[in-house]
Formats: C-alpha cells, structure tokens, sequence
C-alpha cells in the first residue's frame, strides 16, 4: 500500500487514469472526488465521476484492481493508502511524472 497526505484539493494520481482528491476534511472523515477511467474488469475503460463520504478506516474500490483507503484524518489533511497493481503509479498530482 503506497500512503500519501493529501490537504483540501490536493490530486493523488493512479496510474494514467484515476484521480482522488479530498474536497471536505473534518474529524469524522473525508469526501473524496474520484474521476477518470475505469481500470479492468466489465466497465475498463469507461469515464467516471464520483463523491464518496469515508471515515477514517473506511475504503472505497475502484473497480477491480484500485482501492483507496483512509488512514488518517488531520485537522485538514487526510493520510490516503492506495492499493494498486505495481504497474500503477501512485503520486501526487503537482509532481507530474
């Protein structure tokens, strides 16, 4: 599991296609914005967009291969733990490749 602290807006990118950034932290969790393609399984390749309300703890697969974890909730960061294929980078989106 690759882990990253991420504030308010921040972009971890996955792979070539997926982006997640926090958009509201507080003590009880995070919302998370999640868009691009779907990697593997019935829906790979196909675009999306979505927001999901995690709690520390709590996870979210995004298809078949990606999940995205919530380590640890800061005053106003989150702590992000990305499981994902070793073929797919995990980084932080102002750092580029």
């Amino acid at each position: 599991m690759t882990q990253i602290t991420r504030e308010i807006d921040q972009v971890v990118l996955i792979g070539d296609s997926l982006a997640v950034s926090p958009t509201d932290v507080d003590r009880g969790g995070v919302r998370l914005r999640v868009s691009g393609r779907h990697v593997g399984g019935p829906r790979d390749g196909e675009t999306f967009s979505a927001t999901h309300e995690l709690a520390k703890g709590g996870s979210v697969r995004l298809g078949p291969m990606v999940t995205v974890v919530v380590v640890a909730v800061f005053e106003d960061a989150v702590r992000l733990g990305v499981v994902a294929p070793a073929n797919m980078a995990v980084r932080r989106g102002e750092t580029g490749r």
